[in-house]
């Protein structure tokens, strides 16, 4: 495949918003590379490099060592480790390093030695980005471990044990087998670490030969763990056993989500799961992110990233999105922040107004009228404010005064969508005005009031008792004949309801209605006598 076309640009794109920084990668993510083209070598030795770093952190602690260079201590002498690291390069191919070790050894200046600096100087490289062709490399190769083996093969290196072992294995001495076996903890980098030496340039059909008989070298078959077989189907080029393997590698489904949607994007595997009716005309690519976005809400401390997967279904990740946020334990103050922020910036109305209705119903058992108000308020939730409207009414009815007035001076657009609050609103602006003897005006809301009808049942008594407000000593009539209709008539179906609803306790009902008549009699006699009232 070439890695860069417009395709592999596309497999990308479709990738990047799911990758995130820290997510580990389970070993069998870079052997993917094998299903992805011939060139194989190189991309495992990358592999090996990332999950075998002993060598070359041994090498760093031997070069960056000073003091045995300024005295006569020799370097291999004071490492013990020092063969065991130029052995672990040479398996890693890492030939530089190599080099640079055995020129610092106390011997280098010797023949064996001369020649095999001279030898590792020498070896040729293969690069798929460019260089030598394949053809080209291979001769060159087989000419350079032809000349070593010609060495090694003349004794010249015997005068040193440990320099003779290396030079076995660069020119893959089949003796060598079990030393390269003794430096290599998995049959991965045994593999690996054969493969250099002799069959450089191995092809894809060649690799399950050669796998399967790493593996038999450390393991009987009875004893593959699960990362062993996934890897073997790799090299067998098996990928439909690696994606049903790989579902029940424990690692929560992010490898398995990931590796499959990219098999799906390079056309290598179909999906074989069932989909769901809901997206039955999505394509599998977002019902891998579907899938995965949603079992990624259900974790404590991922969920965010599964907003992020849903973003990428565009069929129906907005609706398992407002569906799950709905369902997210609110276990803190931040994260109701989060979950808000998210559901605002998708305009996921309706999660706004059931997490902040389910604030406010916390914040009403903590008696905290005033906050689960706020709640009210933020979640424009008209049946939730409706109910804290009540509560502030019965209170009034009760006490004669509003908890938290600063904020129902500030109701906002709740007024709009929820008429207990545009009752409370409008109630609390006729109080000021009556408090503040703007009487006429506060005549004028008043009536507004009684004919709008909003006013709630159990406050009607309340309401029409503020009529008292009216009988001041300027022995002034507020309101014409209508208004004097409207009150009276109000107040009959104020004592029909109470009669309807109450069994007992009528000596309330009658105080205040004997009160409400006194006060609509002297409002109606001072305008007789004055002859104020306004036909």
């Amino acid at each position: 495949m070439d890695w860069t076309s417009e395709k592999w640009k596309r497999i990308k794109d479709s990738l990047r918003p799911n990758w995130r920084a820290g997510d580990r990668d389970p070993a069998a993510w870079p052997d993917l590379s094998i299903c992805l083209g011939d060139t194989i070598l190189n991309n495992l030795l990358d592999w090996i490099k990332i999950h075998y770093e002993n060598a070359e952190n041994q090498a760093s602690v031997i070069t960056e060592n000073k003091i045995a260079y300024l005295t006569d201590e020799h370097v291999e002498e004071k490492f013990t480790f020092y063969w065991d690291t130029v052995i672990g390069l040479v398996l890693q191919r890492n030939i530089d390093t190599a080099r640079l070790l055995l020129s610092n050894h106390s011997q280098s200046d010797t023949e064996p030695f001369i020649h095999a600096i001279k030898i590792f100087k020498s070896m040729p490289t293969y690069s798929i980005y460019g260089g030598l062709p394949i053809a080209e490399y291979t001769s060159r190769f087989k000419g350079w471990q032809s000349s070593a083996k010609s060495k090694l093969e003349c004794g010249i290196f015997l005068s040193d044990s440990n320099l003779n072992d290396v030079m076995k294995i660069i020119c893959g001495d089949p003796d060598s087998t079990s030393l390269i076996r003794s430096h290599c903890s998995t049959w991965f980098q045994f593999l690996v670490a054969q493969l250099i030496y002799t069959d450089p340039t191995v092809k894809k059909h060649s690799l399950s030969l050669y796998a399967h008989r790493s593996v038999a070298k450390y393991y009987e078959e009875s004893e593959y763990n699960h990362m062993d077989t996934l890897a073997l189907d790799l090299f067998d080029g098996d990928l439909e056993g690696f994606v049903k393997k790989l579902k029940s590698y424990p690692d929560s489904g992010w490898s398995s989500t990931h590796l499959t949607n990219l098999l799906h994007l390079c056309d290598k595997i179909e999906p074989e799961f069932d989909m769901s009716e809901e997206v039955e005309n999505t394509n599998p690519n977002e019902q891998y992110l579907l899938d995965y976005g949603t079992f990624l809400m259900t974790h404590h401390s991922l969920w965010q990233a599964g907003v992020t997967y849903l973003d990428y279904c565009s069929a129906v990740g907005k609706e398992h999105l407002s569906m799950l946020l709905s369902k997210l334990e609110i276990t803190s103050d931040l994260r109701v922040s989060k979950i808000l922020h998210y559901a605002t910036a998708r305009r996921l109305h309706n999660v706004v107004s059931s997490v902040c209705k389910v604030k406010g119903m916390l914040s009403l058992q903590k008696s905290g009228i005033g906050e689960a108000l706020c709640w009210a308020i933020r979640g424009q939730d008209s049946a939730f404010a409706t109910h804290l409207g009540d509560l502030y009414l019965k209170e009034y009815v009760k006490g004669g005064s509003f908890a938290c007035p600063d904020i129902l001076d500030n109701l906002g657009s709740i007024v709009v969508t929820c008429d207990r609050f545009m009752f409370i609103g409008k109630y609390i602006q006729f109080l000021k005005l009556a408090t503040g003897n703007k009487l006429n005006e506060a005549a004028l809301l008043y009536i507004e009031l009684l004919r709008s009808n909003i006013c709630p049942n159990y406050f009607r008594l309340t309401l029409l008792m503020d009529v008292l407000m009216f009988n001041d000593n300027s022995n002034e009539c507020y309101f014409n004949i209508a208004d004097m209709s409207l009150i009276a008539m109000r107040l009959d179906d104020a004592i029909t309801e109470w009669n309807e609803d109450n069994e007992s306790d009528n000596q309330y009902l009658l105080s205040k209605v004997f009160n409400i008549r006194q006060g609509i009699v002297k409002l109606v006699s001072i305008s007789l006598i004055g002859k104020k009232i306004i036909v």
